[in-house]
């Protein structure tokens, strides 16, 4: 970690507010360069603890069969899409969030599993990798009751019943599979806390179901949704770091977006490798808008490059991407001018 001199990309009180800004010691409005003391540290530190002791998590997103435990304390902040969805989800204010677990799904069309991994990984570390797993990994412990998150959406009193038919027992069941147990560490608190159903809310309005809960988060398919590509086999690096800039629009993380970006074209300056998988990705239904216009230039700048070299794969790719043909026409009397 060194020094960092971008401006942050949190909220700037709003102009009803008195109270003077709150900045760290020895940080003032004028700083460019904050220098990484202990308190900085033990900051950046604890938060990464959280995920690494898998602690107070209060709050489940869920990929497919993978399960992200996180917090929203650290999350909403930083995402105006978690931080509305969550506000939804509550109906009202979220004063004590370990009072109101969540379960949140996040569906394909925002990104893909690999994808979350990558975006959550940045939210607690400040960086992600394109290659190979994130520095971080999510998840339950594997001993945790499995069944627990499963039967949570089939009825806890079936199964309760199955226990024992005697209704007081069957009270206690439904109390002990609170939905407390799809968390780590939040089981715990349950002899002090009254048990609390977990406010389940779809993302997309595509739902998803899954038999299988897996804990562990390994790197999935690297492309868009459907591709055929395996990461293992074929990494396209180019291409994930459009995805995840591409699902930093949509969370409206907004300092994510610089750093993908950013790693983006640094990649793409050293090799355009994966550029075809890119340029269709990039002009894939949903990706325009202000916020994609930087990257198109990018990868139409490279699409030229591509046309005079006469790439292998350039013909294909006009007669499937539309957008780009027509952006590609669009410039030629620019080209013919210059």
């Amino acid at each position: 970690m060194g020094a960092c001199n971008s401006k942050s990309d949190l909220p700037s009180p709003s102009p009803s507010t008195t109270a003077p800004t709150i900045n760290p010691y020895k940080v003032t409005k004028d700083t460019r360069k904050i220098e990484l003391n202990t308190s900085f540290r033990t900051l950046y530190f604890g938060n990464i603890s959280l995920i690494q002791e898998n602690k107070y998590a209060d709050m489940v997103l869920i990929s497919g069969s993978d399960r992200y435990p996180v917090h929203r304390a650290l999350i909403c902040p930083r995402s105006r899409f978690f931080a509305a969805a969550c506000a939804e989800a509550i109906e009202g204010p979220d004063h004590y969030s370990p009072g109101s677990p969540l379960k949140l799904e996040i569906d394909d069309s925002i990104c893909s599993s690999d994808v979350l991994a990558a975006v959550l990984t940045f939210l607690y570390t400040l960086d992600y990798v394109s290659s190979g797993p994130q520095v971080l990994t999510f998840g339950l412990p594997e001993d945790e009751a499995v069944e627990s998150d499963v039967e949570s959406d089939c009825g806890e009193e079936e199964r309760a019943q199955q226990d024992d038919g005697d209704k007081e027992d069957e009270d206690d069941a439904e109390m002990s599979e609170s939905e407390f147990d799809t968390f780590s560490d939040l089981g715990a608190v349950r002899s002090s806390t009254p048990p609390q159903m977990m406010v389940t809310r779809m993302i997309s309005p595509t739902p998803r179901s899954s038999s299988t809960r897996s804990f562990q988060i390994a790197m999935a398919t690297r492309g868009s949704p459907g591709s055929e590509q395996d990461p293992s086999e074929a990494p396209n690096e180019l291409l994930f770091h459009f995805q995840v800039y591409r699902a930093a629009v949509l969370l409206d993380i907004t300092s994510l977006q610089d750093v993908a970006k950013e790693k983006f074209k640094r990649y793409l300056g050293r090799s355009n490798e994966g550029i075809l998988a890119c340029i269709q990705e990039a002009y894939r239904e949903g990706n325009e808008g202000e916020a994609f216009k930087d990257i198109r230039k990018e990868v139409m700048a490279e699409g030229k490059r591509m046309r005079t070299y006469k790439k292998q794969g350039w013909n294909d790719l006009v007669r499937s991407v539309p957008g780009f043909a027509a952006d590609m026409l669009q410039r030629e009397p620019d080209a013919r001018a210059g």
